[in-house]
């Protein structure tokens, strides 16, 4: 297994996510180390459960023994790792000329914003994705690039008029338009983060 086990060009849903109008730029599914990053979490579920199991057993009426306390650690990272194994099966990420698409979830659920409404790219990599050379790209959402046009516009225009009155800048009382981080477009865990986000930029640049 490795941080680039998924190759950046893999079509993975994108026929079933994109229009037929839209060009696919970038299909992946996340790495394969979202998997055993996920399992994480568990291990110490798992270890105390094993240990509270092992304590109880020192009593002569427990109906359980050492082996079958760590058996049932066991289970619990195995249900895990399925759990996670299946997610990340679901999980799509998709980039087009139109829209960033990200299909996840063990119930599936699909999320989507036009290249108009992204504000900005974050870092929300977890410190288990950085020791094999994974990252996760959060998207910062907002109004379309039109309507945040419209309102510096504005905005500067009413500085104007009140330098021009007043003899110092002044500025717009209305609230600019809301910037937030959508957890559901987050790329989770992909491979060569660095070249993804790049690549996410350059079609945000050109397309919006």
């Amino acid at each position: 297994m490795s941080g680039g086990a998924v190759a950046l060009s893999a079509p993975i849903a994108a026929a079933e996510l994109a229009g037929g109008d839209e060009t696919v730029i970038l299909a992946i599914r996340p790495s394969a180390w979202f998997i055993l990053i996920g399992l994480l979490p568990a291990v110490p579920v798992a270890a105390l459960a094993v240990v509270a199991l092992l304590v109880m057993s020192v009593a002569e009426d427990v109906p359980w023994d050492t082996a079958q306390a760590v058996a049932a650690g066991a289970v619990i990272l195995g249900v895990r790792g399925a759990w996670q194994a299946y997610d990340w099966f679901g999980r799509a990420y998709v980039l087009t000329d139109r829209r960033i698409i990200v299909r996840a979830g063990i119930v599936t659920h699909t999320a989507a914003c036009t290249l108009s409404e992204v504000a900005a790219l974050g870092d929300a990599t977890r410190w288990g994705e950085r020791w094999v050379r994974c990252g996760s790209i959060g998207v910062m959402r907002g109004a379309p690039r039109v309507r945040r046009r419209s309102w510096r516009a504005a905005r500067d225009a009413v500085g104007t008029a009140r330098a021009g009155r007043e003899g110092a800048h002044g500025t717009d009382s209305r609230r600019p338009p809301r910037v937030w981080a959508d957890r559901s477009l987050e790329w989770t865990c992909v491979a060569r983060p660095e070249e993804v986000r790049q690549t996410i930029l350059a079609a945000v640049a050109r397309y919006r």
